[in-house]
């Protein structure tokens, strides 16, 4: 058979047309670049894209735009004069996307002993102890272990303890999970988690989508005077904005959710859009092959963000973060799983939040928050074994809250003030039905039918001393006020900072921190009104060390001593803010004292690499004690007490296409209190034996993650599909004892074991 000539012509243009089509997929890079103090924008600003010719300048607004980037991961370098260079490491570029960033610079000091300033990878502040983390999107995205929840990432840094892999409760620096806060783009949100647990900030799974995450910023402790009504923690979100240019659709899928990303821009392109959604379908999957499961649970979240330049130095915000979760466990069920309880529960948590932040003609900025939380809970819960009812709850919170906060340039030094209000309307309707406790006493029922309206208020101020070019002091003063206790506070607050050279600084910290009781635990008695606020005092000091441009070495060292912690006389060697259950949160208390105290103390060592090349990670360890003192004056450890944490993590990016990284964990065990044995069997449920509170340990804790990207990028669509396994090789880490009812003795929650999660990611 004879070739035709026609043939191999078309087949030649085809060829060539296959050919033009594969070029190298483009994307582009747009941002913003801002003063850090002031947040005004820094004109004519350098960017570049290290090792590439690529660049542009700022504009009048800071604004700046890259086209045609061939994608792949950069590292982002500006500069401008009178300003501290900075890279940017981790800045991916996808096909037919618009990356978004915000740089901000700080002042260049005005004595400097190098005649050529290296840019830093490491974002350096004043205000904060070297303790303070700050993580990037992709950095977050692309975590071990974290199965798409922020709070599980954060469980990697030294200063937060291990705890349990089936619950995302941030236990930092021996504080109970109800002591931490959450902001997202300046809003404050209750609790940023599915399955929340009533009064304390903890869930079992975080309910913000990470791939609208733009950074995190996490303070362990020592922080500023803005921040209040919290003892140990705040984690502070900022959210990316939309796509200021074109509609753009995001997909994802693992065999946890579905869900997705749209987004785009406003008219006249002066602002963006975006909106996630996304829905668990386990439940789905229990229907359709008829699995048995003690509990079938669903969730779904929404959450939404709008940024509107109303001019050149004013712009507006709005935020909406929606959570609805489900959860139901048959009788049957908990019997043949050996489960102690059976029950339904339904949560709804929808917080709303509008922000406008003005800028003062490069002296400063304002910005002020409106927003409103409403948080329901509706649970009816009863022993498997003997079906006696152990709960109801119908519970309603709102929080209605205004917060103004300003920062003042005053030619060498600053200023930040401002203050905050909140109404808090709730609607409790409850029943704790008569029980055995675990001391073996017979609870009386407690009924809970309150309705009211509580109040708080805060002011703070903060002046940045520059002592020297070297030495800065920023000492502060924070005033808080509960109508519902009568409680005012006064809680000073300095913080210390030494720049021995642009390689070497010390930090010192301390400060008096005070939070209200939750509403709930409040309610349950009238009497409890009486309570003083929980104090801490804190005192931190640190030193960081660059070892070289993208590795950095910080020691942190940290006391906190607390006062007036709630007690029960009825369960005298008990810290009752420790006792939550995973069903009511908090449980019933016929009296409370507050004249419990309790210590934490500990050193945080950690070791970072930021990705420049292709390797990145970081080493960290600390160890840590975390006691209380009980009504009967005897000190005991906390139940987060795991003295000692390891955890090395990182990755390796051989091309822009393939990704693995990994995550090993090392941490002691926590403390816990055996049980009577004979006292338990006879009344079979877990009685305590009380002469050993918090005297025995579980077995330590470890685990291996590993996960594989694999990125596809097509001519204006890109691909991501990863393969995540936890505890790769299978360790059978104990959660916690329990009495087994329906066996009648001893037995234990295992923590996960080997689960791998496929999942994938689709950008058109």
């Amino acid at each position: 058979m004879s070739f035709k000539p026609c043939v191999l012509i078309t087949l030649i243009a085809l060829l060539c047309t296959l050919a033009a089509r594969a070029e190298i997929p483009v994307g582009s890079l747009s941002g913003q670049v801002r003063d850090a103090e002031t947040l005004d924008p820094v004109i004519g600003a350098a960017v570049m894209l290290r090792n590439t010719t690529l660049g542009a300048a700022a504009d009048l607004e800071g604004r700046f735009e890259i086209q045609n980037i061939p994608v792949g991961a950069y590292v982002v370098q500006v500069s401008a004069i009178g300003y501290e260079p900075f890279a940017q490491t981790d800045v991916v570029i996808r096909s037919g996307r618009a990356t978004t960033v915000t740089i901000e610079l700080n002042v260049l000091a005005v004595n400097t002993d190098e005649v050529t300033i290296r840019p830093t990878f490491f974002k350096q502040t004043t205000d904060e102890p070297v303790g303070t983390v700050e993580l990037s999107y992709e950095e977050i995205r692309r975590a071990p272990g974290a199965v798409g929840d922020v709070s599980r990432i954060i469980m990697q840094l030294p200063s937060v303890a291990k705890v349990n892999d089936t619950r995302n409760s941030l236990v930092v620096r021996g504080g109970s999970p109800a002591e931490n806060g959450y902001v997202i783009d300046g809003v404050e949100v209750p609790n940023i988690n599915h399955f929340p647990l009533q009064g304390a900030a903890s869930g079992a799974l975080g309910m913000v989508n990470v791939n609208l995450i733009e950074d995190v910023t996490f303070q362990a402790g020592g922080f500023g005077a803005r921040y209040g009504d919290k003892l140990s923690s705040y984690m502070d979100l900022s959210l990316r904005d939309g796509n200021r240019e074109r509609f753009q659709v995001q997909a994802n899928a693992s065999f946890l959710s579905a869900g997705g990303v749209l987004e785009g821009p406003l008219a006249n392109h002066n602002g963006s859009w975006l909106v996630s959604a996304n829905r668990s379908y386990f439940d789905f999957i229990i229907d359709a092959f008829d699995v048995e499961a003690s509990a079938i649970p669903w969730y779904s979240d929404v959450l939404a963000k709008v940024s509107l330049d109303a001019s050149s130095k004013s712009k507006l915000t709005f935020i909406d973060l929606l959570g609805v979760d489900h959860s139901h466990i048959a009788r049957k069920s908990a019997l043949d799983n050996e489960e102690n309880v059976f029950g339904t529960a339904d949560w709804r948590v929808n917080t709303f939040g509008a922000s406008w932040r003005y800028l003062w003609n490069n002296r400063g900025y304002s910005v002020t928050s409106l927003a409103h939380t409403y948080s329901s809970w509706t649970s009816d819960w009863s022993e498997a074994v003997t079906e006696n009812r152990l709960s109801r709850n119908e519970s309603d919170e709102n929080t209605f809250r205004v917060h103004n906060e300003n920062f003042l340039r005053l030619g060498r030094h600053n200023l930040s003030f401002g203050a905050d209000a909140e109404a808090l309307p709730y609607a409790y309707d409850r029943t704790f039905f008569e029980t055995t406790d675990s001391y073996g006493n017979t609870t009386p029922e407690l009924n809970i039918d309150d309705n009211n309206t509580a109040a708080k208020a805060g002011a703070f101020a903060t002046i940045h001393l520059n002592v020297t070019d070297k030495f800065i002091a920023s000492p502060g003063l924070r005033a808080d006020y509960s109508d519902y206790t009568s409680n005012s506070t006064l809680s000073p607050r300095l913080q210390l900072n030494y720049q021995a050279s642009r390689a070497t600084s010390f930090t010192a910290s301390t400060g008096l921190y005070s939070q209200t009781l939750p509403l709930v635990l409040l309610s349950q008695n009238s009497a409890f009104k009486n309570l003083a606020d929980p104090q801490a005092v804190h005192y931190v000091v640190g030193l960081s060390q660059l070892l070289s441009e993208d590795t950095r070495l910080t020691v942190e060292g940290y006391v906190k001593e607390y006062e007036y912690l709630p007690l029960d006389p009825a369960q005298p060697e008990l810290s009752v803010i420790d006792q939550t259950n995973d069903q009511d949160g908090y449980t019933a208390h016929e009296s409370l004292r507050d004249v419990g105290k309790a210590r934490s103390s500990g050193v945080e060592v950690m070791l970072q690499k930021k990705l420049v090349e292709n390797l990145y990670g970081s080493i960290s360890g600390s160890y840590f004690r975390s006691r209380y003192r009980d009504y009967t004056g005897i000190w005991r450890d906390r139940i987060y007490d795991n003295r000692y944490l390891f955890t090395v993590t990182g990755g390796y990016k051989p091309s822009p296409k393939w990704e693995l990284s990994m995550r090993w964990v090392f941490a002691g065990g926590a403390p816990y209190t055996q049980f009577d044995l004979a006292q338990s069997t006879a009344e079979n449920r877990g009685i305590f034996d009380n002469s050993r509170i918090n005297e025995e340990r579980l077995p330590d804790y470890h685990t291996l993650d590993v996960r594989v990207d694999r990125r596809f990028n097509l001519a204006n669509s890109n691909w991501i599909i990863y393969l995540s396994i936890q505890n790769l090789y299978g360790r059978d880490n104990i959660a916690s004892y329990y009495w087994n009812q329906v066996q009648n003795k001893p037995d234990t929650y295992k923590q996960w074991g080997t689960l791998p999660i496929i999942g994938a990611e689709f950008e058109f």
